[in-house]
């Protein structure tokens, strides 16, 4: 996995993971075109309306987007993920959603009132050293 992406519900930014040395746009900005792209297709396809994005695919790249009541996952990936991936990181989401009953609904924009949010990412998205291994000293 490349990246992942935890964002409320509001289209700010909860919190962002990517593996180390790499780069990507300015993360809120990245977070506020998934509502964009998503209000573009409902508007321009009235008959997605209701719909919800699961993925954008670009290349051999997939953008993985799973809804939670408060949060948003959104993880990058690369070719294609199956139905068990989707289901984990549903579950995940959930488990992120229940740890923060209070908080979420409400949130401030503070990542730091909000648990488990860069646990919920590093399930997905591996740091530089566990793909290649820790670097030279």
């Amino acid at each position: 996995m490349k990246a992942g992406l935890l964002i409320h519900r509001n289209g700010s930014l909860i919190d962002s993971l990517l593996p180390e040395g790499s780069i990507m746009a300015d993360e809120d900005l990245v977070a506020a075109m998934l509502a964009v792209i998503q209000d573009f297709m409902r508007t321009s396809f009235p008959l997605l309306i209701g719909k919800e994005l699961k993925s954008i695919v670009q290349g051999d790249s997939v953008l993985i987007v799973e809804r939670g009541t408060h949060a948003t996952l959104a993880i990058l990936a690369s070719g294609g993920v199956g139905a068990a991936f989707r289901e984990t990181m549903r579950s995940r989401l959930g488990v992120f959603e229940d740890a923060n009953p209070a908080t979420l609904p409400k949130w401030n924009g503070d990542p730091k009132e909000l648990l488990g949010a860069q646990e919920l990412l590093e399930t997905f998205v591996k740091r530089r050293e566990e793909l290649n291994g820790p670097k030279a000293a």
